[in-house]
């Protein structure tokens, strides 16, 4: 079994069915900005005062303002419409773990990486959004519907 940078300690993906879409990934790596969470906070109405407010911040479990994890989220629906498996896609479930904060200026690395198939049409990814010092920030796992006449390419 080769090594996979992208897989946890306790899990082995072993593609024993020489399944072609098997281990195949896609990143994208986005900064966090003020901006950037003053508009999702209008968008989504998530109006929670640690996402905007920097005293009640300060005050709070982190010392300062945060991201919403559901913006930090939706850069995983990124990956998956444009690179995995790209446009067309149809995502389909998402199972989600908020594991840490993620602050402004964080840079997160958002990656998708296929951990099974299971049948014609279906890709289940294994999504992970990791901060600049390598920390887990959400993890999950997504079931996506491939687009018409998605084919692996590499």
């Amino acid at each position: 079994m080769k090594p996979d940078v992208w897989s946890k300690p306790e899990h082995s993906w072993m593609n024993v069915n020489n399944d072609p879409y098997l281990s195949r990934g896609a990143i994208k790596v986005v900064e966090i900005t003020a901006d950037d969470i003053q508009r999702f906070v209008e968008l989504s109405g998530d109006r929670n005062p640690i996402h905007s407010d920097e005293f009640i911040a300060r005050k709070s479990i982190f010392g300062k303002r945060i991201a919403p994890g559901m913006m930090v989220a939706s850069y995983i629906s990124a990956v998956i419409a444009n690179d995995l498996p790209g446009p067309g896609a149809i995502y389909l479930q998402q199972e989600l773990k908020f594991e840490a904060p993620v602050f402004i200026g964080d840079r997160i690395t958002v990656m998708a990486r296929v951990i099974e198939t299971p049948r014609p049409g279906r890709l289940v990814l294994e999504t992970t959004c990791t901060n600049q010092e390598a920390v887990v920030v959400i993890s999950g796992k997504a079931l996506v519907k491939t687009p018409q006449g998605f084919e692996v390419h590499g």
